[in-house]
């Protein structure tokens, strides 16, 4: 197991007077004279210092430690049944978590964008955090709506209208499981390894992989249920309480929950993939299968007055704090207002249509120098963790039915085990046996979990 990290990074000590005097046509100007390919322009942020334009954050510094790969628990298959209690830990939430790799046949086309998928729409409405600093959680409920929308369980959620129009989950729910960030610092500086996230309720940052976990031990209620509240309330930037603010007695009937959660090593990616062809074709490997992805980044000051083209920060970089969004699609070889071309993210933000490119923003990728030099820079997207989610439809179950008899039984599992003893299965063997839910071309114990999993749902469990 790799060292312990703990990122702890130092929000950028900017004099409020430096921003508030920093006007759209200075920042312009500046951009000009370097060729940088975006232009400022007047939003929402025009004005405002720099303490208050933070509100819009809050997205927690990243937690980095290798994800925890045994002792999986076996009693917690079911739906909302993952982990009990308001208090888990490091080591059973990542239990839970699956390294995607693209596969080595993947070729990615050109361009890609959720939004527009042969004229389908796989991505919800850009949305307001309205000066709450949940922004992880506006980042986790839009990868889940698009994963789910792209991914279409419809055996499970029959009633759900697989539409991005019609789509709208709780961000407010999401944001109330919060976890208390001071409590893991202290147990980090105490040499603990294994984390306790014990869930508080305060309006002071999270992180989308923790929010996309609990859509698997919780759920998520709609919007309708369960509905936001902004500017004005209780959710305080700072310490204020999340309300629980269900709207509707019956809101648990409505929970939509994930099946499993994947991620791509951003942090790391030279530890976890072969190349950086590797690394960059499971990113978008995963927007094609799976759907939208949870990503955070450390945010440069001028970001709050972005209007349009590819951002990319003056140097050196000045930080704001960390922020967490939606990654929906790519396009290389972009060819920007500078006349270069880059390669880039198309990424949703959470600050209404009005803030960016209609509420979006394009971000460089991480490029191979990058990545062979092992420096990817904060404020790149591909620099952190990327998440989603997967669901399983209940008729899936007879990728488990490995004998064909149209049962899932003790023969089946004997067949599984004996998969999994072998020291160099075929590659056949890895195709038949290789059922966890984002397939990882490797035979383990994942494999043992969601067979479990569809032994259950074949026998009504």
């Amino acid at each position: 197991m790799k060292k312990l990290i703990v990122m702890v990074s130092v929000m950028a000590l900017l004099s409020l007077s430096v921003f508030a005097a920093t006007t759209i046509e200075q920042i312009n100007a500046y951009n000009k004279a370097h060729n940088l390919p975006w232009l400022a322009g007047v939003n929402q942020f025009y004005g405002l210092s720099l303490a208050q334009v933070k509100k819009d954050l809050g997205a927690l510094p990243p937690l980095h430690k290798q994800p925890y790969s045994g002792n999986k628990h076996f009693n917690l298959f079911g739906k909302g049944n993952y982990v009990e209690g308001w208090t888990t830990d490091w080591n059973t939430m990542t239990s839970f978590w699956t390294l995607l790799k693209a596969p080595a046949d993947f070729t990615p086309p050109a361009s890609f964008d959720l939004r527009d998928v042969n004229g389908v729409s796989y991505v919800t409405s850009v949305r307001n955090q309205d000066w709450q600093g949940v922004c992880w959680a506006f980042s986790t409920v839009g990868a889940f709506e698009s994963d789910l929308l792209k991914q279409q369980p419809l055996n499970e959620y029959p009633n759900v209208d697989y539409s991005a129009t019609a789509l709208n989950l709780s961000e407010q729910y999401i944001a109330y499981h919060n976890y208390n960030y001071n409590l893991i610092l202290n147990e980090y500086y105490a040499g603990i390894n294994n984390f306790t996230f014990q869930e508080d309720h305060l309006s002071y940052g999270g992180a989308g992989w923790y929010g996309l976990y609990n859509t698997m031990r919780y759920g998520i209620p709609t919007e309708s249920d369960f509905p936001f509240v902004g500017e004005g309330s209780p959710n305080t930037e700072g310490g204020g309480q999340i309300l629980f603010d269900a709207q509707n007695p019956n809101w648990t009937k409505d929970l939509l929950f994930a099946n499993g959660e994947f991620y791509i090593d951003g942090y790391t990616p030279w530890d976890e993939y072969s190349s950086y062809k590797e690394f960059n074709n499971s990113i978008k490997y995963a927007l094609m299968k799976y759907g939208a992805l949870s990503v955070d980044f450390h945010v440069p000051v001028e970001f709050f007055s972005y209007a349009t083209g590819v951002i990319v920060p003056a140097t050196p970089v000045k930080y704001a704090g960390w922020h967490a969004v939606t990654l929906v699609g790519w396009i290389d070889n972009y060819k920007a207002r500078n006349g270069k071309t880059y390669n880039v993210w198309i990424v949703k933000n959470s600050w209404g249509k009005d803030w960016g490119m209609n509420g979006y923003f394009l971000v460089p990728m991480a490029t191979e120098q990058e990545f062979e030099s092992h420096n990817i820079p904060q404020w790149k997207i591909d620099a952190d963790w990327l998440f989603g989610v997967v669901f399983s439809n209940k008729a899936n179950w007879h990728v488990a039915d490995f004998n064909g008899d149209g049962k899932v039984n003790a023969a089946d599992f004997n067949l599984l085990k004996q998969a999994l003893l072998q020291t160099n299965p075929s590659s056949s063997t890895i195709a038949k046996y290789d059922i966890s839910d984002v397939k990882d071309g490797e035979l383990n114990f994942d494999d043992f979990v969601s067979f479990m999993k569809y032994w259950n749902l074949a026998n009504g469990k």
